[in-house]
């Protein structure tokens, strides 16, 4: 179990996530066709229909995901760093992709995901802005009663994987920090977390943890069901509020013939 003093967190938040963002952006609009490049990469269509994969980091310098949308693709690539990326158009829903990036071992998870975002910038020829609004978030914080994080202690893959069986969806995560978990529920219950999830649990490592619902195997079931079984079996909270955010948005996107 972890737990944080949460104190100051909201100003210190703030400021955080300010710089994190005018650094991103700084990056992506100046940077994003000659910045950081993977050593090799490659991104494919895929029409096979099966279940998306969530991207996975992995500690030998690779992001690998397949049949992932291409809107949470971008989602990854781009908001790991304090923005909410809008603008995306809807083909970039129904359009999937198998993605692959190698960079050296030593290559951090900022810097890969910043070579991921060189090469969709790449790939799909995307101009962007900053801006700011009052926008409808999650906020993801710790329970006060207790929580069932387990810290990783050592290198292994980045990711959660879902699976459905018996009426229940299933998730076991492992590695995740607290900003990867955020970005992964848009795409583990995408019809209940509608809006961005901003990380305030405060927790800066990685964690293991596993929690279930009830719910059909498309679109995540019910609000409720997720929630409640966030805050009962993981002890982390999930609710819905107003903030001003930092925005990038897409003024320009082209789909892959």
């Amino acid at each position: 179990m972890v737990s944080k003093n949460e104190s100051t967190y909201d100003r210190l938040e703030i400021v955080k996530r300010s710089a994190c963002f005018l650094a991103l952006f700084a990056y992506a609009s100046a940077q994003t066709l000659v910045g950081l490049q993977f050593d090799s990469a490659e991104i494919r269509l895929n029409t096979s229909g099966a279940s998306p994969e969530i991207p996975r980091v992995s500690p030998d310098g690779r992001i690998s995901a397949r049949n992932i949308p291409l809107s949470d693709a971008l989602r990854f690539a781009f908001e790991a760093e304090g923005g909410t990326l809008v603008g995306i158009p809807n083909w970039a829903d129904e359009d999937h992709f198998d993605i692959a990036g190698k960079a050296t071992p030593a290559t951090s998870p900022v810097a890969l995901r910043r070579m991921l975002q060189t090469l969709l910038a790449r790939e799909f020829k995307i101009s962007l802005h900053p801006e700011e609004r009052q926008v409808d978030v999650f906020v993801l914080r710790l329970a006060s009663d207790g929580n069932n994080l387990q810290q990783s202690t050592g290198p292994s893959p980045s990711v959660c994987r879902q699976s459905f069986g018996n009426g229940l969806i299933e998730v076991r995560c492992r590695n995740r920090t607290m900003a990867d978990f955020g970005n992964d529920l848009r795409s583990l219950a995408p019809n209940v977390v509608v809006h961005p999830v901003i990380d305030q649990t405060g927790l800066a490592h990685r964690y293991h943890f596993n929690f279930s619902w009830s719910g059909p195997r498309r679109g995540g079931g019910g609000g409720a069901a997720v929630i409640d079984a966030l805050n009962s079996q993981v002890g982390l909270i999930l609710e819905a509020r107003k903030m001003t955010k930092h925005l990038i948005v897409i003024d320009h996107m082209e789909r892959m013939p």
